[in-house]
């Protein structure tokens, strides 16, 4: 994530992935009341993507695509963080959205409510390649998003490199279709919501191997379009998930990231230490020093 500031604004560039949960930072000086806060979207400016005012969310004009799917990071606005996290993140979240607050002031409308200039400027960015680590025998989520709107005919999971043989997942109308389905992935793939509620196309492969590694590409189709039983699904990929089996002994990206957390803790308890020791050392020395000059100052009386 890169920032910079332009006049009171600050701009940043943020950059997800689809299935990920995503804040979008904001911060307002810390000694200001808020009455006010608004998050907006450029490409909708009639309605927003959410809305608090008086401490209270007003959902009557949010974007629908964002109902139940932004919130807060703190509700009660510590420190002047107005940041909003974003969940489930879907391939249309990608835009330019905008942070605006109001301290105080005449009565505002429902739509457009702040007028102002905005405080921070984020410019999401929806990546649909994601790479995966996992471990021989794990079970992995490929995540995969539709709009949740979206009315979803099929649905196809594919490897590029073992089209010809089969595709990985097809469901048509509902009823998963294995007519042509690679023998390598029977009765080992499964949606991870046989609904797609809120279109949730992601796929679970269990039980990995190392011949699991490689491209998986997610397809769908709206419509009443017809589609073939082999490489059903011609449109563009949704998802595209590269996914790697590692050796045992090899960590994966969870784990790297619990490891980075805990050397970084380390080094503050280190650093911590550290510092108790030489306070701790100058406290001796200072003590030291006074019980010398004491003892000077008593002898020279004394002589």
């Amino acid at each position: 994530m890169s920032n910079y500031a332009l006049s009171t604004t600050v701009q940043r560039n943020v950059t997800s992935y689809i299935g990920h949960n995503t804040t979008l930072p904001c911060l307002a000086p810390s000694n200001v009341a808020i009455n006010a806060l608004e998050w907006t979207r450029r490409s909708s400016p009639a309605q927003y993507v959410f809305l608090s005012r008086d401490g209270h969310v007003d959902p009557v004009n949010q974007i629908p695509s964002f109902k139940s799917r932004v919130g807060l990071k703190d509700r009660e606005m510590k420190g002047g963080d107005l940041s909003l996290d974003l969940q489930n993140i879907e391939p249309s979240d990608g835009g330019i959205y905008e942070c605006r607050y109001k301290e105080s002031g005449p009565r505002y409308r429902k739509r457009g409510v702040l007028q102002n200039d905005p405080i921070s400027v984020v410019n999401l960015t929806v990546d649909k390649v994601q790479y995966i680590k996992a471990r021989p025998g794990d079970d992995v989520i490929l995540p995969c998003r539709a709009p949740r709107d979206a009315l979803i005919d099929a649905l196809e999971w594919t490897r590029p490199d073992l089209e010809s043989e089969g595709y990985v997942f097809l469901m048509r109308d509902g009823i998963p279709d294995t007519t042509n389905q690679h023998p390598s992935f029977e009765n080992r793939v499964e949606l991870r919501d046989s609904e797609l509620s809120d279109g949730n196309l992601s796929l679970m492969l269990k039980d990995v191997n190392s011949r699991d590694t490689g491209r998986y590409e997610c397809r769908l189709k709206k419509g009443g379009e017809k589609h073939f039983k082999r490489a059903a699904i011609k449109n563009e990929a949704v998802s595209i998930i590269v996914l790697t089996i590692v050796d045992s002994g090899e960590e994966t990206e969870d784990e790297e990231e619990d490891t980075d957390e805990k050397q970084s803790d380390d080094k503050i308890q280190n650093v911590g230490a550290m510092r108790q020791r030489y306070g701790l050392i100058a406290c001796c020395v200072g003590f030291g020093l006074v019980y010398a000059v004491w003892g000077f100052l008593i002898c020279f009386r004394i002589l």
